[in-house]
């Protein structure tokens, strides 16, 4: 790896940094050596941005730990993280968001049914009844007999 100068440097080297790069084979890292400027910008060498898929104006994400400058596209941040969570996913069905998305969907739909409607339908939604259409009864009979008392005091 090369040493870094210790030498003043001149505005004109400043405007243009060293930005050398020296690629290693196998899986070690690409290294390069390049210069801070006076406004403390650093350029990162065509073929390291080609290595990140970094294209210009894309965005990037900059940390330091232990004394080490690691740079990252949001994009690979993102991948990496959802790789790091992926055992977290369900393999099969929904996410929890689309189930909540879903509940609040349909709780909607039960705010323009009667309350006694709405309370039934949510004990068929959460597996605790049966509909009223499986069973033959419930609904059915209760409103026929609710018709014909309403018409027996008509008559009274």
């Amino acid at each position: 790896m090369a040493v870094l100068d210790q030498a003043p440097q001149a505005d004109a080297a400043e405007s243009q940094p060293d930005h050398s790069w020296t690629p290693r084979a196998g899986l070690a890292p690409m290294v390069a050596h390049t210069r801070i400027n006076a406004n403390g910008r650093i350029v990162i060498p065509a073929a390291m941005r080609e290595k990140l898929g970094l294209q210009k104006d894309d965005s990037v994400v900059m940390e330091v730990e232990d004394g080490v400058l690691r740079i990252e596209s949001y994009i690979a941040r993102i991948r990496r993280i959802q790789a790091e969570f992926a055992h977290l996913a369900p393999a099969e069905g929904l996410l929890v968001s689309d189930e909540l998305i879903l509940e609040r969907r349909q709780e909607a739909l039960l705010e323009n049914e009667t309350p006694e409607r709405a309370r039934e339908l949510r004990r068929i939604r959460d597996g605790f009844a049966a509909p009223v259409s499986h069973t033959g009864q419930g609904a059915a009979p209760v409103r026929k007999a609710q018709i014909q008392k309403a018409k027996a005091t008509k008559l009274a």
